[in-house]
């Protein structure tokens, strides 16, 4: 008998949810003992743990392209089996919504469709990061997370001075960073890309004190203690799958004028 507490899914959804896995029978899977028959489980928010927002983003099939599934902030999920037809009904996917457990140390996914049906994975962790969703309590597969590439770049003018800009976009794949590049290669500098989203880049600045005056898009301006700092507000406005700029000049901020 599994006991599930629920401290965050709507009335409704928590009783089909605590329904779904009384009545599957099946034995929780804690990574310790495959017999385990009483886990005391916990619904997190999706947003109050390390784990939630690190799920956000796509998976795909461990060996294979297809299916993918994608785990939106809102908690809405997509899956494409990645089967394609010309007559309905077509079995090409389903949406939901989805859940994050707690069970120990463990934690799981839970999928809800539209149609009420109910998938379980377990978040497979290394280093505290989520790389694997395996099927549990029933489901079968598993899923890998997508590589996401951050790409991000200064630009100069004709002369090659730097213009006092920055760039930081995520991409699929390194090859779709390349293409970004590629047209604006005679005018780069510090341009890279790297594995993972804008939000994994480097977000650790030194203390020294050389402030700029800068803009994110077209936020106020704000001092940053450096140069670096402003880079970090680009790369987390960009953060898992968008796309962000800023730019700066020397200094702090003037003050603002006060009013007559």
């Amino acid at each position: 008998m599994m006991h599930v507490t629920n401290r965050s899914i709507p009335f409704f959804s928590s009783l089909f949810l605590v329904g779904a896995v009384a009545l599957s029978g099946c034995a929780v899977d804690t990574g310790e003992s495959d017999d385990a028959s009483q886990v005391e489980m916990t619904t997190q928010a999706l947003h109050g743990s390390s784990i939630g927002p690190q799920l956000i983003g796509a998976w795909q099939d461990s060996d294979r392209a297809f299916p993918t599934l994608e785990l939106d902030a809102d908690g809405s999920y997509a899956l494409d089996t990645g089967i394609r037809c010309i007559t309905t009904p077509c079995p090409s996917g389903e949406s939901g919504v989805w859940f994050l457990h707690r069970a120990g140390a463990h934690y799981y996914v839970s999928l809800l469709s539209d149609a009420y049906d109910v998938s379980w994975y377990r978040v497979r962790l290394e280093h505290g990061a989520p790389t694997n969703l395996v099927g549990a309590f029933g489901t079968s597969g598993a899923f890998s997370k997508k590589k996401t590439f951050c790409v991000e770049w200064q630009t100069t003018d004709e002369t090659g001075t730097p213009y006092p800009s920055f760039f930081a976009q995520n991409v699929k794949t390194y090859e779709e960073g390349s293409a970004i590049l590629a047209p604006i290669a005679p005018h780069l500098i510090n341009e890279a890309i790297r594995e993972g989203t804008c939000a994994d880049q480097v977000q650790i600045c030194t203390r020294q004190y050389a402030p700029v005056c800068g803009q994110v898009f077209t936020d106020p301006e704000e001092t940053y203690g450096n140069l670096c700092e402003l880079k970090v507000a680009v790369r987390g406005r960009a953060g898992v799958d968008g796309f962000a700029k800023g730019r700066w000049i020397d200094g702090a901020c003037a003050a603002p004028t006060a009013p007559f």
